[in-house]
């Protein structure tokens, strides 16, 4: 199974926070390797909160941990601002020269895999 979302790539609290003590930490992974997804969505998914998801667009794919949460919308889903998200976006960008931060249509499905280390990320990308 899987769901076709619009992204949006948004700073969180805890991925600024922790992004102000080091990158490179588990806690900034726990932070920025994340999603969240309305619990109707989970739920279509046949997810629990906290369990691995894979996010792809044009070629290009992520693993994070997806969350339930109230504040985000049935057919969105929300990645904190960071490595995981920009790994995930085109690399172009818009009309007006600034990089297409979200609002683009996702694939989202269930992953047996482990979430997205960084140095994966960037020999991929």
């Amino acid at each position: 199974m899987s769901l076709q979302l619009t992204l949006i790539v948004a700073r969180t609290h805890d991925q600024e926070l922790t992004a102000k003590t080091g990158t490179v930490t588990d806690e900034y992974k726990k932070a920025a390797a994340a999603a969240f997804l309305s619990k109707s969505d989970l739920n279509r998914l046949g997810l629990k909160s906290g369990e691995n998801i894979e996010v792809s667009f044009m070629g290009s794919s992520i693993v994070v941990k997806a969350f339930e949460s109230d504040e985000v919308r049935e057919g969105m889903i929300l990645i904190p601002l960071g490595p995981w998200a920009m790994a995930v976006l085109p690399s172009f960008t818009g009309q007006h020269g600034f990089p297409v931060y979200g609002r683009v249509t996702v694939t989202v499905k269930p992953s047996v895999r482990e979430v997205s280390n960084l140095k994966e990320l960037f020999t991929t990308f």
